[in-house]
């Protein structure tokens, strides 16, 4: 009796990317399912060192920092079967002819969407309760703060741009919180929408919510999609947070309403990161500002070469996928 030949993977991540992303249990995954072409080099593979790395794999796991997978190197793989990405969008790591070559994409990108999730409920509850304020008096050896009081977020109304991967997990997370959520996404239909319990809503209505956040793909289409009239529409006292892109937000246009004292903000993604030391976001005492970290969560580092590789077992054994991109979505990816 024969033993069936484990299919070819090839392991873009170098091995710092290794130690970060892939646990002892992890590669002995991937090595119980695939005869595996680890990258032992100690920085990622060069566009010249891809093609004898990787042209006789049939599945390719790749990450920050791998080498673009250019039309040429498709030319080169006749075995592949797969692309997995263990990180965010694959936008600008492989054409969107591979689709026609028959390979299939996978994305960890809606694993990530946890921790980014996470993130929006976490700077929600900071300014509905004004932690910030009240951390800010006592340190400076206050304590109560005249005429501010907290508010719940259960009844709120949240208005979310875009209906992706992240402003999903947020639908669930607010939920159990019995608000009224409107969501503006050409791309979600009436049935989409029911499916969330969610409400279908121009821009101009998402944007008009007590509490909105920011989840658009960063694409050509989306660029300055929020500027003064849209921002102006945030009722006083309202929250905007951006965890997706800065590009889609007019920043001067943010900086003057967060100026004027009416709103509170959390920015979680910038114009030029690291954030300029001058930039006129800093010291203003009304929004919260990290360092592009809604996705950092050990958990999230630990989770996505996993989730994919799993994917690719599924997809072998003919089983529904969870984390596979359609050739037909691919355009619409930030």
């Amino acid at each position: 009796m024969t033993t069936q030949a484990k299919p070819k993977a090839a392991v873009l991540l170098s091995q710092p990317k290794l130690r970060r992303l892939c646990s002892p249990a992890c590669r002995q995954y991937l090595e119980t399912h695939f005869e595996v072409h680890w990258n032992e080099r100690e920085r990622e593979l060069s566009a010249e060192e891809l093609v004898p790395f990787a042209e006789d794999a049939a599945y390719l796991f790749t990450s920050w920092g791998s080498p673009r997978l250019s039309e040429s190197f498709f030319k080169h793989a006749a075995e592949l079967r797969a692309v997995a990405h263990a990180a965010g969008s694959v936008k600008f790591f492989l054409p969107a002819s591979v689709f026609e070559a028959g390979v299939r994409v996978f994305s960890a990108n809606p694993r990530l969407s946890l921790p980014v999730s996470e993130y929006c409920m976490a700077v929600i509850f900071a300014w509905l309760r004004h932690i910030p304020t009240y951390n800010a008096a006592l340190h400076a050896g206050g304590y109560r703060v005249p005429g501010l009081k907290g508010r719940e977020l259960t009844g709120s109304r949240v208005g979310l741009i875009s209906a992706g991967a992240t402003a999903r997990g947020l639908i669930r997370m607010l939920q159990p919180y019995e608000v009224e959520i409107r969501v503006y996404d050409p791309f979600l239909s009436e049935a989409q929408a029911r499916q969330l319990g969610v409400i279908p809503s121009t821009l101009e209505e998402a944007m008009g919510c007590t509490i909105v956040s920011n989840h658009a793909p960063n694409l050509p289409e989306t660029a300055g999609l929020i500027g003064a009239e849209q921002l102006a529409r945030i009722p006083d006292e309202g929250i905007f947070i951006n965890s997706g892109r800065a590009a889609q937000v007019d920043t001067a246009a943010l900086v003057a309403e967060l100026k004027s004292g009416r709103i509170y903000a959390a920015c979680d993604v910038f114009d030029e990161e690291p954030l300029p030391v001058d930039s006129p976001l800093r010291g203003l005492a009304n929004v919260i500002l990290t360092p592009h970290v809604g996705a950092a969560t050990q958990q999230a580092d630990l989770a996505l070469l996993p989730a994919v590789a799993e994917d690719v077992v599924r997809m072998m054994r003919g089983e529904p996928t969870r984390f596979e991109i359609a050739a037909a979505d691919f355009s619409r990816l930030a």
